[in-house]
């Protein structure tokens, strides 16, 4: 088995783009609710200032950067299994 460096794990590389996301949300109030009103917006036509397509530019850069690093690599199961305890709600095996 290969070692891996600590910025090519999956881990890693999840953690560096959830923080961009959360650096992104605290630098805008309201950071839901601005969202929101923008994909409101969008659905029913409304016009969308230049200010809030580049917020939702870049609100969809961060989430298709995590879709894809979820889709590509490898390790994805692995930190979903050992970080969500997930094993707390398979069935334990009884080796009676």
């Amino acid at each position: 088995m290969s070692e891996h460096k600590l910025t090519e794990t999956y881990g890693y590389k999840i953690c560096i783009l959830l923080s961009f996301m959360q650096d992104r949300a605290g630098a805008n109030k309201n950071f839901v609710d601005r969202i929101m009103t923008i994909k409101r917006q969008v659905r029913i036509g409304d016009p969308i200032d230049d200010d809030d397509q580049l917020f939702f530019s870049d609100i969809l850069d961060d989430v298709i950067r995590i879709a894809d690093l979820g889709e590509k690599h490898e390790d994805f199961g692995k930190f979903l299994y050992t970080h969500a305890d997930i094993d707390a709600y398979l069935p334990t095996k009884n080796n009676n």
